[in-house]
């Protein structure tokens, strides 16, 4: 009997404790394991960009930190702030991520899914908003925090103002692109001063056979 309540009390002293080789909730960063450095060994541009501090022109950082065997999050500095990404991005992804811009509100980074697919990752540089992601972006204006980023169906275009968070789209429903992604009928797109200007070729850019050059006017 008096054995029993020793094996009782050394199991409620253990209950406490935090078991060997698990994460606190604390922890910023996964700390490496030989799953991970395994998996790890087939992305060594990842391996390189880990925990590498990457200076921007504006005089902010930002960095990979692992998460999982498999994903790491963005942590970036700014203003004497330090935050991370709530999103966690794939090895496969993560290795191509690169500054495209950056600008008192925002550091812009870039990167690819792969064949016909890649996303920008919006860092806000202050305390408010978390991360705005958007897939297949193809131009922005930096002055006014605005990305226009390819969409789906007759909305080929929606237009964001990262600071506000509104949308607007350009649709085209007479000449439809004759692709299954847009980017495919759109060859080329800027955005200044308030508007967005595209050239709209159908039924592609490959097979061309009509084209239109339009301006919208951003409303946003």
């Amino acid at each position: 009997m008096r054995r029993g309540w020793i094996v009782v009390l050394i199991s409620l002293l253990g209950c406490g404790q935090q078991p060997k080789g698990e994460i606190s909730a604390s922890d910023s960063s996964l700390k490496p394991t030989a799953k991970s450095r395994s998996y790890l060994s087939h992305f060594p541009e990842v391996l390189e960009m880990l925990n590498r501090s990457n200076p921007t022109p504006l005089g902010n950082s930002w960095r990979l930190i692992q998460t999982s065997d498999s994903s790491c999050k963005i942590q970036w500095t700014a203003n004497n702030l330090k935050r991370e990404t709530d999103s966690q991005f794939d090895f496969y992804s993560a290795r191509h991520f690169h500054l495209v811009w950056e600008n008192r509100d925002f550091i812009a980074l870039q990167a690819g899914r792969g064949s016909d697919a890649w996303f920008g990752v919006y860092l806000p540089l202050n305390s408010g908003p978390k991360e705005i992601s958007l897939e297949n972006p193809l131009a922005f204006d930096s002055h006014s925090n605005l990305v226009a980023a390819e969409h789906l169906g007759d909305t080929i275009i929606k237009i964001v103002n990262l600071k506000t968070k509104a949308e607007q789209p350009i649709i085209e429903t007479k000449n439809k692109c004759g692709s299954g992604f847009n980017h495919y009928c759109i060859d080329s797109i800027s955005i200044s001063k308030n508007r967005v200007y595209y050239r709209w070729i159908t039924p592609n850019k490959i097979d061309n056979k009509n084209f239109v050059q339009k301006k919208v006017r951003v409303q946003i």
